[in-house]
């Protein structure tokens, strides 16, 4: 080897030193660490090793540049059209949901339509009904309870113990029957010490009448003075008095021991007893000790009813009244108005009424709840409406009515008695209207509506189901 070779060999190494090294390839780094993955690849048709060194080689000279880490034109074209097809689908869905929408609010705006015509129609459409006349005598139910005629609490007054016990509850008794009897053996003995001091005084009356009658014949005689016979007189009407106070004080013991037996005021049933034989009896009244018996008069009741205003100038003492109780369905019974307050309350605006009946035997028995019916006579040319139909405005009440060229016309009329379903008009229609029942607020006077009648779906005054006997009797009939 000459020593320009060597030289040229030498410069070439020196420049190259002072060339600054460049960064191997990617591929090249990971190919020299996994030299298995590289054979792999070669087996496999992939570039083959002498070509992978020549691309390094080729990338180690200076002056040449990195590969670049770019994505080829293919790829671009794929994710492009990727991207296309997306906003395909996301225009397609909106246009989906937006067809939907607009059918719903469609369908929506439709019923809407359909449900306004159908007001509208219904509006136009009324029920009407023609006032009648009040009948000349109507009646109308209350309820009321049933109680004795008369009821009396009986208590002690005298102290004791009870000693004996001669009726119990339900019993029937009659006016001054003995119905228990108390022992006081304190009343006793005081009774026979006052008798006994009565005996005394009564003794020295009689000496003190002697003595003054004796005085009265010696004083016309002159035997003795004026000042002993006026003392012999005062004794004697000090003897009296005594004799007198005596008497009282036997008269209450006496009292007091009659007591001892207790008595039935009246004719009537115990309803009630409150104590037993042997029990501690002390005097007093329904605050302070408890009631021995309740006696009551139950063959005749009386039921308190509370009549309203209107009513109450049309109830009479001595009327007829019907009575029902529902524990006899099936039946009446026959009462009459005994009295009446003839004065309202004037929180309840209402007259108290007293009716009395019979208790057929015993059936009807105070407590029970019952139901008066009371006819009363109706004014003359008096209306009856519905109260359904009242219209009530600042002006008064109104009823709406339907012309003969079918509009409406609010009247203004003059209301009597109301009898809840039903009220009275005094004035303002003739009977021959026709009224809206229900109208609505938007109801206006003058338009055009088309009446319908409404049916009476009630039964006949009277009218009731057939019972099986008279079902069984009507059979027999056919047969």
């Amino acid at each position: 080897m000459n020593s320009s070779d060597h030289s040229d060999s030498r410069d070439g190494r020196d420049a190259t030193a002072t060339q600054p090294a460049l960064p191997a390839p990617k591929e090249t780094l990971l190919l020299e660490e996994h030299p298995h993955h590289e054979e792999d690849h070669d087996e496999g048709g992939a570039p083959d090793k002498g070509r992978r060194r020549k691309q390094s080689a080729d990338a180690e000279k200076p002056g040449n540049k990195p590969p670049s880490n770019e994505p080829p034109k293919k790829d671009a074209h794929r994710s492009r059209g990727r991207f296309l097809i997306l906003l395909l689908v996301l225009a397609l869905a909106l246009a989906v949901l937006f067809a939907f929408g607009l059918f719903a609010r469609m369908h929506r705006g439709r019923e809407q339509k359909e449900t306004a015509r159908t007001q509208e129609a219904a509006a136009r459409t009324v029920q009407v009904v023609r006032p009648s006349k009040a009948p000349p005598i109507f009646d109308f139910g209350l309820p009321g309870s049933a109680e004795p005629l008369q009821q009396a609490t009986l208590y002690a007054r005298t102290n004791g113990y009870l000693k004996e016990r001669l009726v119990d509850i339900g019993d029937r008794v009659t006016e001054g029957q003995l119905l228990a009897r108390i022992e006081a053996p304190d009343v006793d003995a005081q009774l026979r010490q006052a008798q006994a001091s009565l005996e005394q005084l009564r003794a020295a009356f009689q000496l003190a009448r002697v003595n003054f009658d004796r005085q009265k014949k010696l004083l016309t005689e002159k035997v003795v003075s004026r000042q002993e016979y006026d003392q012999n007189e005062a004794a004697f009407n000090q003897a009296n008095a005594n004799q007198q106070a005596g008497e009282a004080n036997v008269a209450n013991l006496q009292a007091q021991k009659s007591f001892q037996e207790i008595r039935a005021p009246f004719d009537g049933v115990v309803t009630a007893r409150f104590t037993d034989v042997g029990s501690l009896i002390a005097p007093g009244t329904s605050q302070s000790a408890p009631s021995l018996f309740t006696v009551a008069q139950t063959d005749i009741l009386r039921v308190f009813v509370n009549v309203p205003q209107a009513y109450a100038v049309n109830i009479q003492a001595g009327q007829d009244v019907d009575i029902t109780a529902a524990e006899y369905p099936k039946e009446t019974f026959r009462g009459k108005v005994a009295r009446s307050a003839r004065a309202l309350d004037p929180a309840a605006r209402t007259e108290r009424v007293e009716v009395q009946l019979s208790s057929e035997n015993g059936r009807l028995l105070p407590g029970m709840y019952l139901g008066v019916n009371i006819k009363v006579q109706s004014a003359d040319s008096v209306l009856i409406a519905p109260a359904s139909t009242l219209v009530i405005r600042r002006e008064g009440p109104r009823v709406a009515t339907v012309t003969a060229d079918k509009k409406i016309q609010y009247k203004l009329i003059e209301l009597g008695r109301d009898f809840g379903t039903n009220v009275e008009v005094l004035k303002g229609l003739d009977g021959k209207e026709s009224l809206v029942i229900n109208p609505t607020d938007d109801l206006t006077d003058g338009e055009a509506v088309e009446p319908q009648e409404k049916k009476d779906d009630k039964k006949p005054e009277g009218a009731r189901p057939p019972s099986d006997k008279e079902q069984k009797d009507d059979g027999k009939k056919e047969k």
